[in-house]
Order: C-alpha cells, then structure tokens, then sequence
C-alpha cells in the first residue's frame, strides 16, 4: 500500500538561515520571486528601511515553489530579466532558449546574491495579518513566527501562480495512493518509474508534466476538462555565439520591452484586411514554425475582436495540432472544436512532445 502524502510549504523549503523581521519598517514586501526582489532593491536604492518575507525557504516565488517535472520557461529567457544594470544582465548566460526550472531558480540565487539582497530578507516567514492603522498611517503586520511589525508601506508581491487549490475533489481524503499538486512538487523530487500515475488538467503545466513523465510511468492517465490550443516549441541550446547576440541587443530590449502590447520583443505588425489570403496564410505559417508564442501575442490583433479573422485563425492551429498528433481518437479529445472557444482567448501553452506513448489514457471528464 503506498503511503499517502500531503505537502505544504514547510516541506519543500530547505533549510536556511532565517533573519527576523524588523518591527519597524518604511516597508514590508510580501514575496520574494521576481517581483518582489526588485522591489526590495529598488526600496532600498531609494534610501528607505525595507524588507521582505517569504513563506518559502528562498527566493524564486513560483520558480521556488514549481519545481515539478518538465517545468520551464514559455518565455525567451533573454527578455525573461531585469534591464535595469548592464552588468547584472551581462553576467549571466542561459544555456537554451527556454531554460527549466533548475537553471531558472539558480539565476534567482545570482540576482539575490549579486544585489546583496538576503540579508534583508525572511525566509520560512508567513505574513498571518495585516491591518491599517488609519489614525498613524501605518500597518501593523502579524507574521506566523509571533513577529508584530510596524510599516509605512506594505507591497504585496505574491504573485497568481503559486498558491495551490486543494482539497479540490471528493474521496481525496481516503485515497491510499499518493497526491501531489505541481506547486508543491517534493524538492528532491521523486521515482516515478513503474508507477500508476494521473495527471488532471492539460494547461500549460499538465502539458509539461505529460510530457516529460509519459514514459517513465507505467501507466499514465489524463484527464481533460477543455481540450487546449498548443502550439509547439523549438528551443536550441545557446552557445556562445547565442550569448553574444542577446547580450549585444541589451539597449535593444531596453527600448522595445516596455512599449509592445505584451512585454515581449515582438508585437502586432500586420493588419488582416490590408492582405490577401496567399499573404495571411504565409505570415501564419512563419510564425508558426517560430516554435515561441509569437502566434499568440504578434500575428494578427484582430483575432481577438473580429470573429471572423478568429475562426480562420484557430482552424489553422486546429489543423496544425491535427498534424502532429495524427491519431484521430487524441485528435477527437485534445484538440478544441470548432465553435468551443477561439485561438488566444485562454492562455496558450507550448508542447515539445504531442505524441503520447500508446498506453497512455486520455479521460474527458
């Protein structure tokens, strides 16, 4: 009988120092992932007495916390940065593309290290309460450790995709096997191999578990909520070459980052009508092969207004997974039907691998 594991915070946090948290601050920042850590360097750049806490046992926020198989970047990992220091920028090197997350979380450690940040920071620290003082203007924060803080400004930095649902489905508390959420996945991780394994949902998470365990496991079973548009991705190793290049577009990325419609380096540079067909049907299929989310985030704009221009678009990723999965009964469960939803309006996921081993289960549920 295999044992029954339930994870919270504490479990996956590894053992580290832990600063108190002063009792009196100009202010508090709640988190320590991406955000949160620029946060804390600029506040103390500006010359005030800041600090962070973080309930996990270091920085990284959800590149802590989602350390399940297959975890990685969807994002460049060269505009994935702080802009700000030349040096800092300069002085790492990613080794592809889209990085996992081993490599994402040891940059974390760089920019913290780098900046001298943890000093001022409390880890395996839990914020419980806060309430604002309105006739001293100022909050006073209650943390899990009995720590009672006073600060001018709190700023919260914790982010949308490291908090769990659980406790999400009926009979979960009698199950003899093991459950797992992936933003909780077990630090050291674990030895799937010739294990009976379900995974639920296929967002861009499940699609990266799938993926990546299919086959290891002994069986594997999927069940699926609403069939995904995914499009597929290509990510090359970089060299030194590849690092010279992103690295020599710094101003580049300065300039053009903070002006696109996403945050990313390309936008919307087409206009549908002012093209034929022959035309559209090139630019998508460039961009396609791109192997990114540019087809999501810089192909046509009017896919997300003009309904039209939307079902031509999602039928040509429709016919694009069609392709590459190839088996008629995946294709009838894992590809979205016409009149279900359009191309874009969920959050778009990238696969490496769309051809499940043949064991493998698909559930619809």
């Amino acid at each position: 009988m295999q044992e029954d594991l339930m994870l919270d915070s504490r479990q996956t946090a590894p053992v580290a120092a832990r600063n108190p948290v002063p009792e009196t601050l100009d202010a508090l920042v709640i988190g320590t992932g991406v955000a949160g850590l620029y946060q804390l360097y600029q506040l103390r750049n500006l010359g005030l007495k800041a600090h962070a806490c973080d309930t996990a046992g270091d920085v990284g926020g959800t590149w802590f916390w989602n350390r399940y198989p297959g975890a990685k970047f969807d994002s460049e990992a060269y505009i994935y940065q702080y802009l700000f220091d030349e040096d800092l920028y300069k002085g790492w090197t990613w080794s592809e593309r889209f990085p996992s997350q081993p490599e994402i979380e040891r940059w974390m450690h760089y920019i913290a290290d780098k900046l001298d940040l943890r000093r001022d920071i409390s880890f395996s620290t839990t914020v419980t309460a806060a309430t604002f003082d309105e006739d001293r203007q100022v909050w006073r924060v209650r943390t899990d450790q009995g720590e009672m803080i006073e600060t001018r400004f709190l700023i919260g930095c914790t982010g949308m995709l490291s908090a769990p649902l659980e406790d999400r489905f009926r009979g979960q508390s009698s199950f003899e096997g093991m459950i797992l959420h992936t933003a909780r996945y077990p630090r050291g991780g674990l030895d799937l191999a010739g294990k009976r394994v379900g995974v639920i949902g296929t967002g861009a998470t499940g699609i990266q578990v799938i993926q990546t365990i299919a086959a290891e496991v002994a069986s594997l079973t999927v069940f699926v909520r609403t069939p995904q548009y995914v499009l597929p991705m290509k990510n090359p190793k970089y060299g030194p070459d590849e690092a010279a290049w992103y690295k020599g577009r710094l101003d580049e990325l300065r300039q053009n980052l903070p002006n696109t419609f996403t945050g990313f380096e390309y936008d919307f540079e087409h206009k549908w009508h002012e093209l034929i067909p022959n035309q559209r049907r090139a630019i998508l299929e460039e961009i396609h092969a791109d192997g990114s989310l540019k087809l999501w985030l810089s192909s046509f704009a009017e896919m997300f207004f003009d309904e039209a221009v939307s079902e031509e678009i999602s039928e040509f990723v429709r016919q694009k997974m069609r392709d590459r999965l190839k088996d008629p009964e995946l294709i009838d469960i894992l590809v979205p039907k016409p009149g279900d939803y359009g191309f874009g309006t969920h959050r778009v996921p990238l696969e490496t691998n769309p051809h499940f081993p043949s064991k493998a289960l698909i559930s619809l549920s």
